[in-house]
């Protein structure tokens, strides 16, 4: 399909971009990955990379030329495909005197702009002082920290930069589930006195859904590239292949570094199960850059993947069958939220099968053993949902001496390996595979080789599920505060009780807060409601601090807001909830 190139906004402050070189001229082919042009920004230029495989088939701009961002300036599609809609709508966004760019091939074969380099550090006898292996969220805030601490810096990346968060995880998926949360908000608009609008054809064009879709992790991308060029961070594209402690091989070339972060994230796990090869199975990878709907799918997985892709295609009237070998979706999720989940997802009418071992995949249907008898589901279409495990390209562990366990680098709470100058973050290490641990990890990494005293602390890491009503927590699930403490103290404020949830039209759920009984400090907190994921960082914070349930419950909070659940839950916690 035929992608619409924008000028990106690669700055907060970036209302307008200079386009300052096309690498490639109308009827040139284009790898994904392959830099289309470069920006001029306040601090630098900068290149930005196609996002797919495809001829350019129209540019709209000249080099040198200067437009507002997100307006088109060129095409990229199939060498055959039919633009001609699309051109009419750029050419109409544009006005009808824009520029026709110059197609020269010479110009598209000009060298690209160098990136401005980090100071050399004096005394140096490496090529860098830091090397960060992987550009996703957890390599590349390494990169940009460690620039900032004064350090010589080089970030490899043999994909695109913003790693699988931002390419094929959180960013797309989210871009999806907004689109759905769109069709929702028009099909229930008649309940909110909005009249006079047939919704009763409302559906999703997945084809303008994915345009959508790149143009924000594209953006994205871009500033991403901006932030690092614009910290002297080198950017060396291709793999690292670490060859010893000191020694990285990438494009044909050797640099060595005087320390090393391994960032190089995971991949998605399959089924050591039969499957046919007429089966259309799918990953989540796969899954989005779905540009039409199949009728019915099993996703294979209750996690947050799952579950989260379960919503989207059933919100969107596929028929979905989840089947999850735990007794209980989202097992990491505090059970009674888990329990109400489970009940909106069935009101959906998602079949979900828990307790099942699925032992193989036909050409229609996934079959697993389920109380000692074999069951199957038929669909069109299957996910494989079932986890990602740490991805080593190019890390060679047992020859460099780097200890492991199941699959993932052992690190300890500084991030450092077995071996002293060789550090490991993000899911590579398998502690906990969110991208905002990730970039913790390279902080608290850096600040290590920088001789800062650091240590992460995995107790108080958030997790946020996007469905609606939205899934978040921090700390200990109530089951594993009772092991730990014996008693806890409990408090809980449904969400029919807050007076926004209700204006919002979304009063289900609850918050509920775990205290310890000795002193009423927070232990774990668990939101299932609208704007769940944004209020979690209260809890954290609170957390962080070591504070009691009590102290947060004489914090005043703004009316009316959802966070005035929040609260409601700490006075809860000794039994003195106002409003319930």
């Amino acid at each position: 399909m035929a992608e619409l190139i924008i000028m990106p906004k690669l700055g907060f402050n970036m209302n307008e971009g200079k386009l300052v070189q096309w690498y490639k001229g109308e009827g040139d082919s284009i790898k994904k990955g392959e830099p289309l042009f470069s920006v001029e920004t306040d601090k630098t230029n900068m290149d930005i990379e196609a996002t797919d495989d495809g001829v350019v088939r129209k540019l709209f701009i000249n080099e040198g030329d200067t437009i507002p961002v997100t307006l088109p300036i060129a095409i990229v599609g199939s060498a055959d495909e039919d633009i001609a809609s699309m051109e009419a709508d750029a050419l109409a966004q544009l006005g009808a005197d824009a520029p026709a760019a110059v197609d020269a091939a010479a110009e598209a074969e000009a060298p690209k702009a160098a990136a401005p380099k980090a100071k050399e550090p004096s005394g140096s006898a490496y090529d860098y002082e830091i090397a960060v292996i992987g550009g996703g969220p957890g390599g590349y805030v390494a990169a940009i920290k460690a620039a900032q601490m004064g350090k010589k810096t080089v970030i490899i990346e043999k994909e695109h930069m913003g790693g699988t968060c931002l390419n094929i995880g959180c960013i797309p998926t989210k871009a999806l589930l907004r689109s759905v949360e769109a069709l929702k908000e028009l099909k229930e608009s008649a309940s909110f006195g909005v009249i006079d609008v047939d919704t009763s054809k409302a559906a999703l064009d997945l084809k303008k859904v994915q345009e959508r879709k790149k143009n924000v992790v594209s953006q994205l991308v871009g500033g991403v590239q901006g932030l690092l060029k614009g910290n002297g961070v080198t950017i060396e594209n291709g793999e690292g292949v670490l060859k010893d402690s000191h020694t990285i091989e990438v494009g044909g070339k050797t640099i060595t570094v005087e320390n090393v972060i391994i960032a190089t994230g995971s991949d998605v796990k399959n089924l050591p199960i039969e499957i046919d090869p007429a089966a259309k199975v799918l990953t989540s990878k796969e899954m989005l850059d779905i540009e039409e709907a199949p009728e019915s799918m099993v996703v294979i997985g209750g996690g947050v993947i799952g579950i989260e892709f379960a919503y989207f295609l059933s919100t969107i009237g596929v028929k979905v069958s989840v089947v999850e070998f735990l007794d209980r979706i989202l097992p990491m999720v505090d059970e009674e939220i888990t329990i109400q989940v489970t009940g909106h997802l069935t009101e959906m009418g998602v079949d979900i099968y828990t307790s099942a071992k699925v032992t193989e995949i036909t050409d229609k249907a996934v079959k697993f053993e389920k109380d000692g008898k074999q069951q199957e589901v038929g669909a069109q279409q299957v996910l494989m949902a079932v986890g990602r495990a740490p991805r080593l390209d190019g890390i060679d562990t047992e020859a460099l001496g780097i200890k492991t366990e199941r699959g993932a680098i052992v690190t300890d709470n500084t991030l450092k390996t077995s071996v002293d100058n060789i550090y490991a973050i993000g899911d590579v290490n398998g502690k906990a595979m969110l991208a905002h641990t990730a970039s913790m990890e390279g902080i608290v990494a850096v600040e290590n080789i920088c001789g800062e005293k650091a240590a992460m602390d995995y107790n108080k890491i958030p997790s946020a599920i996007y469905l609606q009503p939205e899934i978040a927590s921090v700390g200990l699930t109530e089951k594993q505060a009772i092991e730990k403490y014996g008693k806890v103290n409990v408090g809980k404020f449904p969400m029919l009780a807050n007076g926004k949830a209700k204006v919002a039209g979304e009063e289900r759920g609850l918050i509920k807060v775990i205290a310890e009984p000795k002193y009423g400090e927070i232990v774990g907190v668990h939101m299932y409601c609208i704007h769940a994921t944004d209020m979690i960082s209260e809890a954290v914070v609170a957390m962080r601090l070591e504070s009691t349930a009590e102290e947060v419950a004489m914090s005043i909070h703004p009316h009316p807001t959802v966070s005035e659940a929040i609260h409601e839950a700490m006075h809860a916690v000794s039994g003195r909830a106002i409003h319930f």
